[in-house]
Protein backbone atom coordinates (compact mmCIF):
# COMPACT_ATOMS: atom_id res chain seq x y z
CA UNK A 1 0.00 0.00 0.00
CA UNK A 2 2.73 2.46 0.95
CA UNK A 3 4.82 1.60 -2.12
CA UNK A 4 1.87 2.33 -4.37
CA UNK A 5 1.34 5.65 -2.66
CA UNK A 6 4.95 6.70 -3.19
CA UNK A 7 4.93 6.02 -6.95
CA UNK A 8 1.58 7.45 -7.97
CA UNK A 9 2.30 10.49 -10.18
CA UNK A 10 -0.23 12.34 -12.28
CA UNK A 11 -0.29 11.19 -15.90
CA UNK A 12 -1.08 12.94 -19.16
CA UNK A 13 -3.24 10.43 -21.03
CA UNK A 14 -6.16 8.23 -19.99
CA UNK A 15 -4.17 5.07 -20.76
CA UNK A 16 -1.27 6.26 -18.61
CA UNK A 17 -3.64 7.14 -15.80
CA UNK A 18 -5.22 3.70 -15.94
CA UNK A 19 -1.80 2.08 -15.75
CA UNK A 20 -0.63 4.26 -12.87
CA UNK A 21 -3.83 3.68 -10.87
CA UNK A 22 -3.94 -0.08 -11.34
CA UNK A 23 -4.54 -2.02 -8.07
CA UNK A 24 -4.77 1.21 -6.03
CA UNK A 25 -7.70 1.44 -3.63
CA UNK A 26 -8.37 5.09 -2.79
CA UNK A 27 -9.71 4.35 0.67
CA UNK A 28 -6.56 2.39 1.54
CA UNK A 29 -3.96 4.89 0.32
CA UNK A 30 -5.59 7.65 2.38
CA UNK A 31 -4.05 6.25 5.56
CA UNK A 32 -0.77 4.57 6.49
CA UNK A 33 -0.72 0.87 7.31
CA UNK A 34 0.56 1.52 10.84
CA UNK A 35 -2.28 3.96 11.56
CA UNK A 36 -4.80 1.52 10.10
CA UNK A 37 -3.48 -1.22 12.41
CA UNK A 38 -3.88 1.07 15.41
CA UNK A 39 -7.44 1.91 14.39
CA UNK A 40 -8.36 -1.77 14.02
CA UNK A 41 -6.98 -2.57 17.49
CA UNK A 42 -8.75 0.32 19.22
CA UNK A 43 -12.11 -0.06 17.47
CA UNK A 44 -12.12 -3.83 18.09
CA UNK A 45 -11.86 -3.09 21.79
CA UNK A 46 -14.94 -0.88 21.66
CA UNK A 47 -16.97 -2.74 19.00
CA UNK A 48 -18.85 -5.29 21.21
CA UNK A 49 -20.63 -2.42 22.98
CA UNK A 50 -22.01 -1.03 19.73
CA UNK A 51 -23.89 -4.11 18.54
CA UNK A 52 -27.11 -3.17 20.34
CA UNK A 53 -27.02 0.58 19.53
CA UNK A 54 -30.09 1.77 17.60
CA UNK A 55 -29.69 5.56 17.26
CA UNK A 56 -27.06 8.29 16.93
CA UNK A 57 -27.83 9.64 20.40
CA UNK A 58 -27.53 6.18 21.89
CA UNK A 59 -24.25 5.68 20.02
CA UNK A 60 -22.76 8.82 21.55
CA UNK A 61 -23.99 7.96 25.04
CA UNK A 62 -22.68 4.40 24.80
CA UNK A 63 -19.22 5.48 23.65
CA UNK A 64 -19.08 8.25 26.27
CA UNK A 65 -19.87 5.69 29.00
CA UNK A 66 -17.16 3.42 27.56
CA UNK A 67 -14.63 6.26 27.69
CA UNK A 68 -15.45 6.85 31.38
CA UNK A 69 -15.01 3.13 32.09
CA UNK A 70 -11.66 3.08 30.25
CA UNK A 71 -10.53 6.15 32.17
CA UNK A 72 -11.27 4.44 35.49
CA UNK A 73 -9.67 1.20 34.31
CA UNK A 74 -6.30 2.85 33.54
CA UNK A 75 -6.52 2.71 29.77
CA UNK A 76 -3.93 4.84 27.91
CA UNK A 77 -5.34 8.03 26.40
CA UNK A 78 -4.01 7.36 22.89
CA UNK A 79 -6.22 4.27 22.57
CA UNK A 80 -9.33 6.40 23.07
CA UNK A 81 -8.25 8.81 20.35
CA UNK A 82 -7.52 5.89 18.01
CA UNK A 83 -10.94 4.35 18.76
CA UNK A 84 -12.83 7.56 17.97
CA UNK A 85 -10.79 8.36 14.86
CA UNK A 86 -10.94 4.73 13.74
CA UNK A 87 -14.73 4.64 14.05
CA UNK A 88 -14.97 7.74 11.84
CA UNK A 89 -12.60 6.14 9.33
CA UNK A 90 -14.52 2.87 9.07
CA UNK A 91 -17.96 4.51 9.41
CA UNK A 92 -17.75 8.05 7.94
CA UNK A 93 -21.44 8.64 8.73
CA UNK A 94 -20.54 8.92 12.43
CA UNK A 95 -18.54 12.11 11.88
CA UNK A 96 -19.80 15.08 13.90
CA UNK A 97 -22.21 12.77 15.73
CA UNK A 98 -20.13 11.98 18.84
CA UNK A 99 -20.16 15.36 20.59
CA UNK A 100 -20.21 14.04 24.16
CA UNK A 101 -17.59 11.38 23.45
CA UNK A 102 -15.13 13.86 21.95
CA UNK A 103 -15.80 16.29 24.80
CA UNK A 104 -14.86 13.63 27.37
CA UNK A 105 -11.74 12.78 25.37
CA UNK A 106 -10.78 16.49 25.30
CA UNK A 107 -11.27 16.83 29.05
CA UNK A 108 -9.14 13.74 29.67
CA UNK A 109 -6.43 15.02 27.35
CA UNK A 110 -6.47 18.47 28.96
CA UNK A 111 -6.07 17.36 32.55
CA UNK A 112 -3.81 14.31 32.24
CA UNK A 113 -0.20 15.02 31.33
CA UNK A 114 0.83 12.55 28.58
CA UNK A 115 3.72 10.15 29.09
CA UNK A 116 6.06 11.63 26.51
CA UNK A 117 9.39 10.16 25.50
CA UNK A 118 12.16 12.14 27.26
CA UNK A 119 14.56 13.95 24.91
CA UNK A 120 17.91 12.33 24.23
CA UNK A 121 20.94 14.57 24.71
CA UNK A 122 23.76 15.10 22.25
CA UNK A 123 26.42 13.22 24.19
CA UNK A 124 24.23 10.15 24.73
CA UNK A 125 23.33 10.07 21.01
CA UNK A 126 27.02 10.17 20.11
CA UNK A 127 27.71 7.41 22.63
CA UNK A 128 24.92 5.28 21.15
CA UNK A 129 26.41 5.74 17.68
CA UNK A 130 29.90 5.02 19.01
CA UNK A 131 28.75 1.81 20.70
CA UNK A 132 26.98 0.74 17.50
CA UNK A 133 30.06 1.32 15.35
CA UNK A 134 32.25 -0.59 17.83
CA UNK A 135 29.88 -3.58 17.57
CA UNK A 136 29.66 -3.53 13.79
CA UNK A 137 26.15 -2.01 13.76
CA UNK A 138 26.90 0.72 11.22
CA UNK A 139 23.28 1.05 10.09
CA UNK A 140 22.08 1.54 13.66
CA UNK A 141 24.75 4.19 14.25
CA UNK A 142 23.66 6.07 11.14
CA UNK A 143 19.95 5.90 11.95
CA UNK A 144 20.51 7.12 15.51
CA UNK A 145 22.47 10.12 14.24
CA UNK A 146 19.98 10.84 11.45
CA UNK A 147 17.01 10.61 13.81
CA UNK A 148 18.58 13.16 16.13
CA UNK A 149 20.06 15.56 13.58
CA UNK A 150 17.18 15.46 11.07
CA UNK A 151 14.36 15.27 13.66
CA UNK A 152 12.93 12.12 12.08
CA UNK A 153 10.03 10.04 13.33
CA UNK A 154 10.75 6.38 14.05
CA UNK A 155 8.62 5.17 11.14
CA UNK A 156 10.49 7.50 8.77
CA UNK A 157 13.85 6.17 9.99
CA UNK A 158 12.89 2.56 9.33
CA UNK A 159 11.79 3.30 5.73
CA UNK A 160 14.83 5.28 4.56
CA UNK A 161 16.71 3.63 1.68
CA UNK A 162 20.22 4.29 0.30
CA UNK A 163 18.54 5.62 -2.86
CA UNK A 164 16.92 8.38 -0.77
CA UNK A 165 20.26 10.08 -0.01
CA UNK A 166 22.13 12.81 -1.88
CA UNK A 167 25.49 13.31 -0.16
CA UNK A 168 28.68 15.24 -0.87
CA UNK A 169 31.64 16.17 1.30
CA UNK A 170 30.02 19.05 3.21
CA UNK A 171 26.26 18.56 3.06
CA UNK A 172 23.52 16.14 2.19
CA UNK A 173 19.83 15.58 1.71
CA UNK A 174 17.60 12.68 2.67
CA UNK A 175 14.17 12.25 1.09
CA UNK A 176 11.51 10.60 3.22
CA UNK A 177 9.71 7.79 1.35
CA UNK A 178 6.57 8.10 3.48
CA UNK A 179 6.29 10.87 6.03
CA UNK A 180 3.22 11.79 8.08
CA UNK A 181 2.88 15.31 6.71
CA UNK A 182 4.02 14.26 3.23
CA UNK A 183 1.08 11.88 2.88
CA UNK A 184 -1.26 14.53 4.27
CA UNK A 185 -0.11 17.12 1.70
CA UNK A 186 0.46 14.75 -1.25
CA UNK A 187 4.14 15.59 -1.39
CA UNK A 188 7.49 14.00 -0.66
CA UNK A 189 9.51 15.69 2.08
CA UNK A 190 13.27 16.05 2.40
CA UNK A 191 15.56 17.07 5.24
CA UNK A 192 19.02 18.58 4.89
CA UNK A 193 22.09 17.05 6.54
CA UNK A 194 24.86 19.43 7.51
CA UNK A 195 26.44 17.84 10.59
CA UNK A 196 29.89 16.40 9.69
CA UNK A 197 29.55 13.36 11.97
CA UNK A 198 26.12 12.42 10.63
CA UNK A 199 27.31 12.92 7.05
CA UNK A 200 30.37 10.72 7.57
CA UNK A 201 28.47 7.82 9.12
CA UNK A 202 25.52 8.08 6.71
CA UNK A 203 27.88 8.05 3.74
CA UNK A 204 29.60 4.91 5.05
CA UNK A 205 26.24 3.22 5.58
CA UNK A 206 24.97 4.10 2.10
CA UNK A 207 28.17 2.75 0.52
CA UNK A 208 27.94 -0.47 2.51
CA UNK A 209 24.27 -1.12 1.75
CA UNK A 210 24.84 -0.30 -1.92
CA UNK A 211 27.71 -2.80 -2.10
CA UNK A 212 25.37 -5.37 -0.56
CA UNK A 213 22.88 -4.80 -3.39
CA UNK A 214 20.35 -3.06 -1.14
CA UNK A 215 20.27 0.34 -2.87
CA UNK A 216 16.48 0.40 -3.15
CA UNK A 217 15.71 -1.48 0.07
CA UNK A 218 15.28 0.07 3.53
CA UNK A 219 18.61 0.64 5.26
CA UNK A 220 17.22 -1.12 8.32
CA UNK A 221 16.62 -4.60 6.96
CA UNK A 222 15.02 -6.04 10.08
CA UNK A 223 11.73 -5.52 11.89
CA UNK A 224 10.66 -2.53 13.94
CA UNK A 225 10.77 -4.72 17.03
CA UNK A 226 14.40 -5.59 16.29
CA UNK A 227 15.20 -1.89 16.05
CA UNK A 228 13.55 -1.15 19.40
CA UNK A 229 15.26 -4.13 21.02
CA UNK A 230 18.70 -3.00 19.88
CA UNK A 231 17.90 0.58 20.88
CA UNK A 232 17.03 -0.61 24.40
CA UNK A 233 20.11 -2.83 24.57
CA UNK A 234 22.40 0.08 23.74
CA UNK A 235 20.87 2.21 26.48
CA UNK A 236 21.38 -0.58 28.99
CA UNK A 237 24.99 -0.99 27.87
CA UNK A 238 25.52 2.73 28.49
CA UNK A 239 23.83 2.42 31.92
CA UNK A 240 21.14 4.98 31.03
CA UNK A 241 18.25 2.55 30.66
CA UNK A 242 16.48 3.92 33.74
CA UNK A 243 16.09 7.35 32.10
CA UNK A 244 13.22 5.99 30.00
CA UNK A 245 14.46 6.88 26.50
CA UNK A 246 12.52 5.47 23.55
CA UNK A 247 13.18 5.67 19.77
CA UNK A 248 10.99 8.79 19.55
CA UNK A 249 13.41 10.40 22.03
CA UNK A 250 15.72 10.94 19.04
CA UNK A 251 13.24 13.35 17.42
CA UNK A 252 12.41 15.04 20.71
CA UNK A 253 16.06 15.37 21.64
CA UNK A 254 16.99 16.66 18.21
CA UNK A 255 14.27 19.32 18.37
CA UNK A 256 15.36 20.34 21.85
CA UNK A 257 19.01 20.58 20.80
CA UNK A 258 18.07 22.48 17.64
CA UNK A 259 16.20 25.03 19.73
CA UNK A 260 19.10 25.36 22.16
CA UNK A 261 21.56 25.88 19.29
CA UNK A 262 20.00 28.96 17.68
CA UNK A 263 16.95 29.88 19.80
CA UNK A 264 14.70 30.26 16.73
CA UNK A 265 11.41 28.48 17.32
CA UNK A 266 10.09 28.90 13.77
CA UNK A 267 13.28 27.44 12.30
CA UNK A 268 12.95 24.44 14.59
CA UNK A 269 9.29 23.95 13.70
CA UNK A 270 10.11 24.07 9.98
CA UNK A 271 12.89 21.51 10.28
CA UNK A 272 10.68 19.23 12.38
CA UNK A 273 7.84 19.52 9.83
CA UNK A 274 5.11 20.06 12.41
CA UNK A 275 1.64 20.94 11.15
CA UNK A 276 0.41 22.51 14.40
CA UNK A 277 2.89 25.11 15.65
CA UNK A 278 1.14 25.54 19.01
CA UNK A 279 1.40 21.83 19.84
CA UNK A 280 5.02 21.77 18.66
CA UNK A 281 5.92 24.74 20.87
CA UNK A 282 4.55 22.93 23.92
CA UNK A 283 6.37 19.79 22.81
CA UNK A 284 9.75 21.55 22.51
CA UNK A 285 9.41 23.65 25.66
CA UNK A 286 8.46 20.52 27.59
CA UNK A 287 11.63 18.86 26.29
CA UNK A 288 13.75 21.77 27.46
CA UNK A 289 12.17 21.59 30.91
CA UNK A 290 13.01 17.88 31.21
CA UNK A 291 16.75 18.26 30.55
CA UNK A 292 17.74 19.14 34.15
CA UNK A 293 16.11 15.91 35.40
CA UNK A 294 18.18 13.67 33.11
CA UNK A 295 20.93 12.89 35.59
CA UNK A 296 23.42 10.12 34.84
CA UNK A 297 25.30 7.96 37.32
CA UNK A 298 29.09 8.07 37.53
CA UNK A 299 29.26 4.79 35.60
CA UNK A 300 26.90 6.11 32.91
CA UNK A 301 28.96 9.29 32.50
CA UNK A 302 32.09 7.23 32.06
CA UNK A 303 30.54 4.90 29.47
CA UNK A 304 28.89 7.72 27.55
CA UNK A 305 32.16 9.66 27.45
CA UNK A 306 34.09 6.57 26.40
CA UNK A 307 31.89 5.65 23.45
CA UNK A 308 31.14 9.22 22.35
CA UNK A 309 34.90 9.94 22.17
CA UNK A 310 34.93 8.23 18.77
CA UNK A 311 33.27 11.36 17.38
CA UNK A 312 34.80 14.04 19.60
CA UNK A 313 37.28 16.57 18.32
CA UNK A 314 38.46 17.11 21.89
CA UNK A 315 37.62 14.68 24.66
CA UNK A 316 37.96 16.44 27.97
CA UNK A 317 36.10 16.78 31.24
CA UNK A 318 34.14 13.62 30.42
CA UNK A 319 33.22 12.79 34.00
CA UNK A 320 31.58 16.13 34.66
CA UNK A 321 28.42 15.21 32.79
CA UNK A 322 28.38 18.58 31.01
CA UNK A 323 26.87 18.95 27.56
CA UNK A 324 28.11 20.89 24.60
CA UNK A 325 31.68 19.50 24.32
CA UNK A 326 30.93 17.46 21.21
CA UNK A 327 30.79 18.13 17.49
CA UNK A 328 27.91 20.24 16.35
CA UNK A 329 24.59 18.70 15.32
CA UNK A 330 22.81 21.97 14.70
Amino acid sequence: MTAARNFWPGQATQQQRRQARRDIILEEVGITSSTLDRYYTAVARMAPLLESVNSEIELDETIAAWIQDQFEDGCPLHLIGDALSGLHHFEPSTRRKLHKSWRLYSIWRKYEVPCRAPPLTQDIVLAMAGWSVSRGELTMASLVLLGFHCLLRTGELLQIRPSDFLLDETKGLVSLPSSKSGIRNNSRESVSIHDPTTLEVARAMVELRTQQGMFNNPCWGKSGSAFRDLFKRILLELDVGELGFRPYSLRRGGATYEMQSHGLMEKTLLRGRWKNSNIARIYICDGLSLLPSLRMTFTAKHRVASFSSLFCAEHSGHLSGKRGKRKTFG
